[in-house]
């Protein structure tokens, strides 16, 4: 098979299955991964990461994603990761450290949220709140990318401007509708990705 015994695309494809909610099949492929590289610090992260939030196995994670920082301690994701997992098992001081290291090293949506939670919990309702604008100003600049730069319309694109069309007059009519997908940032070889979920009422 093409994916197998290729790190990169085996590990494309876990990040697509575990999008889709193919959360064994995701992990399978990481496993698979770390079964020939056990110091690939990028599959140990996603392997940990994806055992916290969509199993909810924090203390089984922490093992992977502090493997993951021992080999790449500088890295905006892992420390993000480990900043998290730590805060679900309780150890409060110290995950809002690792999380203010990665935001020092990545703006990204992400780390924010995971930040402004851990402050609010520590009762630094303050700085929590700026840690959410900050997500709030994020998640304006991803969603605006796709309009900064005009698109050339041609002619072969009436079909798809038909369907989209089609589709605004749709959520128009609809007061109560939802948006949900993942986003990704990459800034110098350092990134990471979120969910994002946006709810119209009315």
């Amino acid at each position: 098979a093409v994916f197998e015994g290729d790190p990169v695309l085996l590990y494309a494809r876990a990040m697509l299955l575990e999008r889709s909610d193919q959360v064994d099949a995701a992990l399978a492929d990481l496993r698979a991964i770390l079964d020939e590289d056990p110091a690939d610090a990028q599959a140990l992260n996603a392997y940990g990461y994806t055992l916290a939030e969509r199993r909810g196995e924090f203390a089984a994670a922490l093992p992977y994603i502090e493997r993951a920082h021992a080999l790449q301690p500088d890295s905006a994701p892992i420390l993000d990761s480990l900043g998290w997992v730590r805060f679900r098992l309780g150890e409060r001081d110290e995950s809002l450290a690792l999380l203010q290291q990665a935001w020092g090293r990545l703006k990204d949506p992400e780390i924010a949220a995971h930040l402004g939670e851990v402050l609010w919990t520590l009762g630094r309702k303050d700085e929590a709140r700026e840690a959410m604008k900050r997500l709030g100003v994020a998640l304006l600049c991803l969603a605006g990318l796709s309009a900064c730069v005009p698109a050339p319309v041609r002619e072969a694109d009436a079909g798809l401007l038909a369907a989209q069309a089609a589709r605004e007059a749709t959520l128009a009519a609809e007061p109560h509708w939802s948006l949900s997908g993942r986003l990704a940032v990459n800034a110098n070889g350092e990134g990471g990705s979120g969910r994002l979920e946006w709810r119209q009422q009315g």
